[in-house]
């Protein structure tokens, strides 16, 4: 999975930068590279690569980042029908459309 990205243009930092073979191998990237990634001026933004941006750059997450964000949106979703129901209004069951409904 991938970041939604403008069209870069010009060389990409990545292209003149001495770390830019251990970025690779550690799946890093700096600010330069993402301002570049997504098409923003990138020249003269200092380079400190990390992990942490390139994570956030391309959606990617740990086994157990995954997870946390699943029961955590296990636990919306729940949170969510509780709160609809606790209204009256019903969930889980599709409404047929041929029913005929009585007001």
């Amino acid at each position: 999975m991938s970041a939604h990205f403008d069209v870069p243009v010009g060389d990409p930092p990545c292209d003149t930068c001495n770390m830019a073979k251990a970025c690779a191998e550690l799946k890093m990237v700096c600010e330069a590279f993402s301002a570049y990634a997504y098409g923003k001026k990138w020249r003269g933004i200092v380079r400190q690569p990390s992990h942490a941006l390139y994570q956030r750059l391309y959606h990617v997450y740990s086994v157990e980042e995954s997870e946390a964000l699943e029961r955590k949106l296990a636990a919306m979703r729940e949170k969510n029908k509780r709160t609809l129901e606790s209204k009256g209004i019903a969930t889980g069951r599709k409404r047929n459309p041929y029913e005929r409904r009585t007001a």
